[in-house]
Parts: structure tokens; sequence; C-alpha cells
């Protein structure tokens, strides 16, 4: 069982990973964009029941016909600030229990970055983690998260450094509930399988 749980866990990543690396996906209804008074920030809200199914292949993705409430996003905020950018997630119904994971890609004019948390019935209130394009794992003691199951809500803050501290960011975020076979995935950026990137956000000009 775990191999195969492992296999899932590698045809998810891979499915994230090649197609936010190409166009061409088959269409998908991008989530509400609400301007914000500040280019640094950008908030995303997001329908219910979109959620997707992938695997157990890497080329395996069905829309998920059943209501999961603590894996489906309904909107999130990214703020490029002066010493992290943090993501913050917003669900239906967030709940203690299950194994998931809530991925923050970071593309900006530094090198790659993604971070990751996962929450399972051992550790309810995640471990983070920072990967590289290929990845390795890198050290960052400025990952910091925060899962609130009152509140519905898991917050990732990276640290500037730890991105390279970049002229800009883009963000795409994603959620998956993994399953012994497959995973559930939503996203607050359109009602696709996997996330676009948010537009450029800048740090705070100094005052």
């Amino acid at each position: 069982m775990r191999t195969r749980v492992i296999a899932v866990v590698a045809a998810v990543a891979a499915v994230a990973a090649a197609v936010l690396a190409t166009t061409g996906l088959a269409p998908a209804r991008p989530a509400t964009s609400r301007p914000t008074p500040s280019p640094s920030s950008v908030t995303l809200t997001d329908p219910t029941d979109d959620l997707w199914v992938i695997g157990p292949g890497e080329d395996d993705w069905d829309p998920f016909p059943h209501s999961r409430p603590w894996v489906d996003v309904t909107g999130a905020t990214v703020r490029h600030g002066t010493g992290a950018v943090t993501a913050t997630f917003h669900f239906v119904d967030l709940r203690p229990g299950h194994w998931q994971e809530f991925s923050l890609r970071v593309a900006s004019d530094q090198p790659f970055r993604r971070a990751l948390v996962t929450t399972d019935r051992t550790h309810p209130g995640g471990r983070d983690r920072l990967l590289n394009r290929a990845e390795d794992l890198l050290s960052c003691p400025g990952l910091r998260h925060h899962v609130d199951y009152d509140a519905d809500t898991v917050r990732i803050r990276l640290a500037r450094e730890c991105v390279g501290d970049p002229a800009w960011v883009r963000a795409a975020l994603q959620a998956h509930l993994f399953r012994e076979w497959d995973a559930i995935a939503d996203n607050p950026h359109n009602t696709g399988p996997v996330p676009t990137y948010t537009r450029r956000l800048a740090p705070p000009a100094p005052r």
C-alpha cells in the first residue's frame, strides 16, 4: 500500500509540474480576481465543488463528482511583502485527520521554489518543506505555516531570502487530498485540475 501511495504522490507532482510548464490545458473557467489597492497582493475567489481526481497515472485526471469540503478551496490571498511571500488558503470546511498537502509555487526572476505543508492524523498541525525545481530539499529557516481548522484556513509564509530576494513573484497555489490510489485536487485560480500563476507581485516600495 505504501508503494502505491508514494506512486500517487509522485504522479500528482509530475502532473502539476508538466502542466504548469506548458500551455494548452483543456479550457478551465478562471476564478475571480478582485482588484486590490496594492500591486503587492492579489485575492482570488473560487467556486465550490470544482474538484478533480488525479491518478493513478500521470496523465489521468477527471472531474470529481462528490463533495469533499476539507479540500474544496473557496479562495486565497497572496501577498509579496517586504520580508516574505505569504499565501492564505480558504476552505469550505477544513478538518483534521486527513492526509493533505498545500502547495505554494513561486516563479520569479530568481530560481523556482515550491513550499509544501503536509498534514495527516499524526501531524494535524502540518509539517513544511521547501523544494527546488529538481525536487531537492532546501534549507529555509524562514519557512513558516499555520493550519487553523476553526477558521478553515492554511497560511504559508516563505521568507524572501529563501526565494533569492526577488524583484517580483508569481504564485500558484494548490491543495491535494491523498487517497490510496489517487488524489483529489483543487486550486483557487481556475476550475481545472492544476493552477495557473498569478500576475507579477512586487514588494511594497520603501517609504
